[in-house]
């Protein structure tokens, strides 16, 4: 939380890169690498009073060299971001079908492999003790082979990575992957947030 404030970028993008880094990794270096991002937010000044919330869904596309810096990426990708969020009247599922990323005369095709909800709870002391539960929809329903979401645990301070995934295609140990690769990113790009994508994919990963 520190080095996003520092770097004044969002945590949700800091998640987002360890993501994407761990996709381009096990798909052969790619810099193109595309995910769906679930947000769900409130979206007008009479919504803010609602007591509700909207999902919106977004397609976040990436396309990085190998020569960027971890801390040019993370701030790409936290611009890209904020220009999305700023279209409430975004039309997901049109867009998902007219760009072919979803062809339902295949079962279970999808060009999108992973989708992410980051939920920026603001972080309470633990002394608090508060709990919640996870109650997944499934990936069904975004035609997604894993979905990862995201949120704070205000009992140990740190975070709760929960990663939902068809069996048929994703197994137990590539979840192990995902997550182990994920926190190796992060934690690489802290460290050293002027490190290459391509130092990190050859090196860290």
């Amino acid at each position: 939380m520190a080095f996003c404030k520092k770097n004044r970028v969002s945590m949700q993008a800091l998640f987002q890169m360890g993501l994407r880094t761990h996709l381009s990794k096990v798909n052969e270096n790619a810099g193109d690498v595309t995910m769906l991002l679930a947000v769900a937010r409130r979206c007008t000044r009479v919504d803010l009073n609602s007591g509700g919330t909207r999902a919106l869904a977004h397609m976040m596309r990436t396309d990085f060299s190998p020569e960027m810096t971890f801390i040019e990426a993370l701030r790409a990708t936290d611009k890209c971001n904020l220009s999305l969020y700023k279209h409430a009247d975004y039309q997901f599922l049109r867009e998902f079908f007219k760009q072919g990323w979803y062809d339902k005369r295949i079962p279970w095709f999808t060009a999108i492999s992973t989708a992410l909800t980051f939920f920026p709870f603001e972080m309470l002391d633990a002394d608090v003790g508060l709990k919640y539960e996870y109650f997944s929809m499934g990936t069904g329903y975004m035609h997604v082979t894993n979905y990862t979401m995201i949120a704070p645990n205000f009992i140990s301070g740190g975070y709760n990575c929960f990663y939902v995934h068809h069996t048929r295609f994703i197994n137990k140990e590539d979840i192990l992957l995902l997550h182990e690769n994920l926190v190796k990113v992060i934690k690489a790009g802290i460290g050293k947030p002027e490190i290459t994508l391509g130092e990190i994919l050859s090196d860290v990963l």
